[in-house]
């Protein structure tokens, strides 16, 4: 039996609010594109729309071959409801469209902080669905679509487990199947060695200790991790599409 999944990434910078730079974007992202093309998988990106004006034709590229969603005008915080979410929402949807010329119809809340209070405003802004509830968070299982149209695409497990020693082997056994697809997400940063730019950025011995998911296994290893990973699910017949395929 074919199983539907979906690959998806949040594009922007490398460690926001920490190190703010792009080697993500410059190196990682032709690394994750390199095993996507190999494999004929499209998979979706959610976009900070700041890094679609500085990287405009990064985007327009990356639209010509997979899906482009949102991740917000610039990573900050939309766990709330007010009139400057729903005017960001509205506006990031409307850069992503004018860089990419294709309609924008996800959103996935930067660091994942979503509420309930936030859907009625992604119905109003055009939204027709959201991928940011983790299925890990106990909050989150608490969120509540409402009487809106969204369609909710939940993560079924945390990114940073596949750069963990034996998080190839987890992934491979925990794997949800039926309705709604099984739903993976990843950021192009991961793809690039960490630790220098975290230095660089000032983050000491002990800190990046504190915080091993920033940095672990990043680069070569993520990159070859990610390759097995998708070998396997295409071996147990995962079929993949971008996320607006199955709204």
């Amino acid at each position: 039996m074919t199983v539907r999944a979906a690959i998806t990434f949040d594009v922007e910078s490398d460690c926001p609010g920490i190190a703010d730079s792009y080697l993500g974007i410059k190196k990682g992202l032709p690394r994750i594109l390199k095993i996507l093309d190999e494999m004929k998988i499209q998979a979706t990106f959610f976009v900070v729309g700041s890094l679609a004006h500085a990287f405009p034709k990064v985007i327009q590229t990356l639209s010509s071959r997979h899906e482009v969603a949102s991740h917000g005008l610039t990573h900050s915080t939309l766990d709330g409801q007010s009139p400057d979410h729903a005017s960001e929402l509205r506006r990031v949807k409307r850069l992503l469209e004018e860089v990419t010329g294709q309609t924008v119809e996800g959103f996935r809340a930067p660091r994942l902080r979503i509420s309930s209070a936030l859907f009625p405003s992604l119905v109003a802004a055009g939204y027709r669905y959201d991928s940011s509830q983790a299925m890990w968070l106990p909050r989150h299982r608490r969120l509540q679509l409402g009487q809106t149209s969204i369609v909710e695409f939940p993560l079924s497990i945390p990114n940073v487990f596949l750069r963990f020693p034996g998080g190839l082997r987890l992934y491979k056994t925990f794997f949800p199947r039926g309705n709604p697809p099984l739903t993976l997400f990843f950021h192009p940063s991961e793809a690039v060695s960490m630790v220098h730019p975290l230095r660089a950025a000032g983050i000491q011995a002990e800190g990046l200790l504190m915080r091993p998911d920033r940095w672990v296994n990043t680069g070569v290893p993520f990159v070859n991790r990610l390759r097995k990973l998708l070998r396997f699910l295409r071996r147990r017949r995962f079929s993949f599409a971008p996320l607006r395929d199955f709204t």
